[in-house]
């Protein structure tokens, strides 16, 4: 007596067999996928990879609105909106450095935070200007002019926006110290032709005029500034003076 065979084991073999046949078509078609997308062009040997370029950028007073300023460098040392940085920052604009009347950074110490006049001509004569003090303390690198570390006053003919981070967060500026760090920010050129004069005069006998003429040039693709600077300060004490004759220039090119 033979016991009944499973109607079902014979079709084992077929299922896989057909599905190791619709596997083997699948890789075939994905490896065929693979090979058309290669570049057939090949590669030179030692050949040097093409540099990145990173996107540059630039702070100008430009962008600020009024009193309000829209971006800092003190935080990061890039272009950051100041709502993205965490550290204790304030900008004075243009426009506000013109209503307070301040021709250099040293004036305008009495409007930042935690910022007063250390004033060293007393025991260094060769120092021609008022060192600041952030928090109590001073520091040879506390100002900067364009990333620059600068040992003069910080004059107004040439400055668009000074801004001072305090704290140890100006290590990451890359020349501050624990104290703080004032950046000045310089004019630069910008599309759009314009001309403007400024004079100050005080009752010691001081005077001060500045010419500032911005023209764009070669169908809007270069743009030259030229700002010029004569002041003849006067002090309480005679003969005490300062004169100055300057001359700065930048020039934009896209």
């Amino acid at each position: 007596m033979t016991s009944p065979r499973c109607p079902r084991a014979a079709s084992v073999p077929v299922a896989i067999k057909a599905s190791l046949h619709g596997g083997l078509s699948a890789l075939a078609l994905f490896a065929a996928a693979g090979l058309r997308g290669q570049s057939s062009t090949p590669e030179r040997l030692g050949a040097e990879p093409e540099p990145t370029r990173l996107p540059t950028f630039r702070v100008a007073a430009d962008e600020d609105t009024g009193y309000v300023p829209q971006s800092d460098v003190s935080g990061s040392r890039l272009n950051k909106p100041l709502r993205d940085i965490a550290a204790p920052i304030n900008v004075l604009t243009s426009e506000l450095l013109n209503d307070i009347g301040a021709v250099n950074a040293t004036a305008a110490f009495d409007f930042m935070g935690n910022v007063r006049s250390d004033d060293l001509n007393a025991a260094a004569p060769d120092i021609d200007y008022v060192r600041p003090a952030i928090r109590g303390l001073t520091s040879l690198n506390t100002q900067t002019f364009d990333f620059f570390p600068v040992y003069t006053d910080l004059d107004r003919y040439n400055l668009d926006r000074v801004g001072v981070a305090r704290g140890p967060n100006a290590f990451l500026f890359g020349v501050g110290s624990p104290t703080g760090v004032i950046t000045g920010t310089a004019k630069s050129a910008v599309y759009a032709s314009k001309s403007s004069v400024e004079g100050f005069f005080d009752s010691a006998g001081s005077w001060r005029g500045s010419l500032d003429v911005n023209r764009v040039l070669l169908n809007k693709r270069v743009a030259i500034r030229i700002v010029g600077l004569q002041q003849d300060i006067r002090y309480a004490i005679e003969p005490t003076w300062k004169k100055d004759e300057r001359l700065f220039a930048t020039v934009s090119a896209k």
